[in-house]
């Protein structure tokens, strides 16, 4: 489980999910869900709670689980058909980080396969692009809005790889301990122009 001071699970824990209650919650109705017009909340009811008050429940057989609409069967179409182009940053910011969460609570074994999948084909073209952009671009901006919290964390990482290493190339040490050929300074140039 994530760090308890981490502001992104925490974040991801507030995630709202449509549940279906197996029993029935006395003076919770209202509390519950503003649209019921009694004070409590009968067998079967659907609701949308927060995700941290759902795993609680469900292990207790309260309620039952169901999907979000962006893990549903056209997400999952649109995915597979180029999971690079669907804005996921706009479905659901933290959609891995709840996809994990959903997958402790379910052992959803297709579910695990998919968002690992989903991951892997969007993670390659988010190198690419975090190697490949420059900052404050328009083409930059574009990439950044549809991309998930996690993702966003992968592509400032490179970014930042990419931007350290035209540093080093620039302006590497004078002594690189074991290293018996030194590369000329226009060389250095030269590179550091050609990597930008």
């Amino acid at each position: 489980m994530a760090d308890y001071f981490d502001l992104d699970a925490i974040l991801a824990e507030e995630e709202k999910v449509s549940v279906h209650f197996n029993v029935g919650c006395t003076s919770l109705g209202r509390a519950l869900d503003p649209s019921c017009d009694d004070d409590d909340l009968k067998s079967g009811s659907e609701v949308e709670l927060p995700f941290w008050l759902v795993k609680d429940l469900a292990s207790r057989g309260m309620v039952l689980l169901k999907l979000p609409k962006y893990f549903g069967q056209r997400v999952n179409n649109d995915l597979q058909a180029d999971a690079r182009c669907v804005n996921l940053g706009e479905k659901c910011k933290y959609y891995y980080e709840v996809g994990l969460l959903i997958l402790a609570t379910t052992h959803d074994q297709k579910l695990a396969d998919f968002v690992m999948n989903t991951f892997e084909i969007r993670y390659q073209q988010l190198l690419i692009n975090a190697l490949s952009s420059r900052s404050g671009t328009k083409e930059t901006n574009t990439v950044l809005r549809v991309l998930t919290s996690e993702e966003r964390k992968v592509f400032d990482s490179g970014w930042e790889s990419k931007k350290r290493f035209n540093q080093w190339v620039a302006n590497p040490p004078l002594n690189l301990a074991g290293c018996k050929r030194r590369i000329p300074t226009q060389s250095r140039r030269v590179l550091a122009v050609r990597n930008q």
